[in-house]
């Protein structure tokens, strides 16, 4: 789903569950999902997962970025999680997914956080 957010249209895909996984992957062209399917698919029935593709890469939309910075893709990040309402979480992130990660736990204070890896 194509989500609107202050770095533009970011596509995201989200399955329900008991905890939520958010996979946050580094940069790069390939949708995040794919990049974490291996991981997804081994998931137990009673975890659900948010991906993120990252401005102008997998299937997010293609904007200027110029001008826009890293708290700017923390935000909108964080608009992808409240609108999935994302309570209990755990975060696997690699590369610049980990970057956001530890940005992102500070706006995810007020929620259950499960794990950080």
């Amino acid at each position: 789903m194509l989500i609107n957010s202050k770095v533009g249209h970011l596509y995201s895909r989200y399955k329900s569950g008991d905890s939520i996984v958010i996979f946050l992957s580094g940069y790069g062209d390939f949708p995040s999902y794919e990049n974490f399917l291996p991981l997804i698919s081994r998931l137990d029935s009673n975890f659900g997962y948010l991906t993120i593709d990252y401005p102008n890469s997998g299937e997010s939309s293609t904007r200027n970025q110029v001008g826009l910075g890293l708290s700017d893709l923390v935000e909108s990040f964080m608009t992808i999680v409240n609108f999935y309402n994302v309570k209990d979480y755990i975060i696997c992130a690699h590369s610049m997914g980990g970057v956001i990660a530890s940005r992102l736990v500070n706006h995810l204070s007020g929620k259950n956080r499960k794990g950080l890896l």
